[in-house]
């Protein structure tokens, strides 16, 4: 049954807020962000803001314009372009960049403790993704009140002080109100460790917090911003259906001569948000994807994962995490990829 349109604008928790981050690095994000615009306006009854970084404040100076967030970042002053390639032009954050991320998200959540004086939960989200709130409430329910630090867990594997540290991926993230104290309480704004992504730097200042694994997935497959877009809708509907919640959308379509990102990927959004619209979901459906998730990681306890696992998705996975992986485990959703729409 398709769900009205009055029903997501009763979606909304007294104690959870939504945070959407995005940057001047590519111009994707700024269409994205429109996207996110019409996404949003069904869900009235939503706490979230849209944040991101300028040089064009003071240093941790925040404007508030309705539900946006302009914070005030010297980083780019203090170190220049520097620090290696920016990401627009590598795909790789640069060490400026990192700074900058860190010390907005950081003025972030000041701003959030100065607002809300109760307890509550932050979900970040990258605004290149699209993120099904029923479902996602659904799983706080089965959170704790304190102690939450969530999210997609990914496993450094390079030698040095980072190796085997679990770290919760900075594009779907969950914390409850003591772990943001808890971050900001912990931040040297000397360590070295600040020219790190900031997720591989949060998740480093709480290596005595456990972890709790959540799922995204992500459209990584090449497609043509003139079509070949018609089985989106089918693969996000699928995995709704498994108890998926969260989905990124980051294609290779430039590097495959199919288009630039920019082209490619908000018409992928948009068919996510018709799908997900058009869609009602069990919410028992996302609850037991979290648990295959855990079962998954082959945790020495099977119920947690701590800041250091060596084994790291030991167990069998049986559920899909990117479109690539869906159309093969689902023959049915698979579309060829079609030749090169800018060759």
């Amino acid at each position: 049954m398709r769900p009205s349109k009055n029903s997501f604008a009763q979606i909304g928790r007294p104690d959870v807020v939504v945070m959407l981050s995005y940057g001047y690095e590519l111009p994707v994000f700024s269409r994205a962000r429109a996207l996110w615009d019409f996404y949003l306006s069904h869900f009235a009854n939503l706490t979230y803001f849209v944040y991101r970084a300028t040089d064009e404040l003071g240093h941790g100076e925040i404007v508030h314009n309705g539900h946006d967030l302009l914070i005030g970042s010297d980083a780019r002053t203090r170190y220049g372009k520097g620090g290696g390639d920016n990401y627009a032009s590598s795909g790789v954050w640069s060490l400026t960049e990192n700074i900058s991320q860190i010390s907005c998200q950081l003025a972030s959540y000041q701003y959030l403790l100065r607002r809300f004086d109760k307890p509550f939960y932050v979900c970040h989200s990258t605004i290149t993704s699209v993120v099904d709130f029923r479902a996602l409430f659904a799983l706080i329910d089965t959170l704790p009140g304190t102690g939450v630090f969530a999210g997609m867990p990914a496993k450094i594997t390079t030698p040095g002080d980072y190796q085997n540290l679990s770290v919760v991926c900075g594009t779907n993230c969950l914390f409850s109100r003591d772990v943001v104290e808890l971050i900001l309480d912990r931040f040297d704004p000397e360590s070295r460790h600040n020219a790190v992504p900031q997720d591989v730097n949060i998740s480093l200042m709480l290596k005595d917090i456990d972890r709790v694994p959540l799922p995204f997935f992500s459209f990584v497959k090449p497609r043509n911003p003139a079509g070949n877009l018609n089985n989106v809708g089918d693969v996000t509907r699928k995995m709704l259906d498994m108890g998926h919640y969260h989905f990124r959308v980051k294609t290779s379509s430039e590097q495959m001569q199919m288009g630039r990102r920019e082209d490619v990927d908000p018409w992928i959004m948009l068919e996510i948000m018709r799908a997900i619209l058009g869609y009602q979901p069990d919410p028992g459906a996302a609850v037991d994807l979290k648990a295959r998730v855990l079962r998954s990681l082959g945790t020495a306890s099977g119920k947690r994962m701590a800041a250091y696992e060596k084994n790291f998705f030991s167990e069998s996975r049986d559920f899909p995490l990117t479109d690539e992986e869906a159309e093969m485990v689902f023959p049915e959703l698979c579309v060829p990829v079609e030749p090169g729409y800018f060759a």
